[in-house]
């Protein structure tokens, strides 16, 4: 594979035979009884347990802002967090949004490392979303959990969460001063993997947020026999800064590396493949 100069890969995927991906999945709080709210501290807004609109059969949180809140007008943090997220992809969370228009979302992860420095809003992660109007899933990245801020993240602890050691979770829903409500339903943990004969690779920074299933490539990522995949070695790597995370969009699409006329190596055995490039025309800013 090798590409133009300005273009960035976000992600290629091979198929050789088969299906993609095995699923595995462990709830962590399926919020249809007035046990699982208990699990909850609710620092703004009304909670109680009503029908998920449009699934009558499924029970799920019904959350009513309150607009006089200290921060969103929804907003609550486990009080009963389950701590050890390693091996899974994603944190999941069905959200309804009964309004006509789009709602905000925010969310607090913090880990161990976070209190010992002190608890301090630039080590934990926190990050913000967008869902539209009707059910939406809210997928959040474990391995992509940087601390502080997207735009100026791991200062201090020079790495992303820690995921078998979490001990905070926070939501948060609307904007402050805002009247409204949501429904959530089934916090979840997910983790996919692949049958033989696909690889699937997915391009960023080292501490990339990563498509559940998919396999990380940042600019570092030489090739290497034994693992059959990278850069080069003809023409050798990307430069340090190639890769980067804009936090908009997909795991997949959200971060890339420019490639700038360098070539991915993916060694594989001879046979017919069905081979997916993503690609973009790389902008200055980020997000363009």
């Amino acid at each position: 594979m090798q590409t133009r100069q300005g273009l960035a890969v976000l992600g290629v995927f091979l198929v050789f035979g088969g299906s993609f991906s095995n699923a595995a999945e462990r709830l962590l709080c399926a919020f249809d009884s007035p046990g699982d709210l208990r699990q909850w501290e609710f620092g703004s807004g009304t909670s109680s347990i009503a029908p998920l609109p449009g699934k009558p059969d499924t029970q799920a949180l019904h959350l009513v802002f309150d607009p006089a809140g200290q921060y969103q007008p929804g907003y609550m943090t486990w009080n009963r967090v389950q701590g050890d997220w390693n091996g899974f992809d994603v944190l999941v969370l069905d959200v309804f949004n009964p309004a006509d228009q789009p709602l905000s979302g925010y969310v607090l992860v913090a880990d161990q490392a976070w209190a010992d420095k002190g608890r301090t809003y630039w080590n934990r992660h926190n990050a913000s979303t967008t869902f539209p109007p009707g059910l939406s899933t809210w997928s959040i990245p474990v391995s992509g959990l940087f601390r502080g801020e997207a735009g100026s993240r791991n200062n201090d602890i020079p790495r992303n969460i820690d995921p078998d050691h979490i001990i905070r979770l926070d939501f948060g829903f609307g904007r402050k001063g805002q009247g409204g409500e949501v429904y959530l339903a089934r916090l979840r943990l997910f983790k996919a993997e692949r049958v033989p004969g696909i690889q699937a690779f997915d391009f960023g920074p080292p501490q990339q947020p990563v498509m559940p299933g998919w396999t990380p490539v940042s600019h570092a990522s030489a090739f290497d026999a034994e693992q059959g995949f990278g850069w080069g070695p003809e023409g050798g790597q990307p430069w340090d800064g190639a890769a980067r995370d804009t936090t908009f969009g997909t795991a997949l699409t959200q971060d890339f590396c420019e490639s700038r006329g360098y070539s991915f190596r993916v060694a594989v055995q001879p046979g017919r493949y069905a081979v997916l490039f993503v690609l973009e025309n790389c902008g200055y800013w980020g997000g363009e």
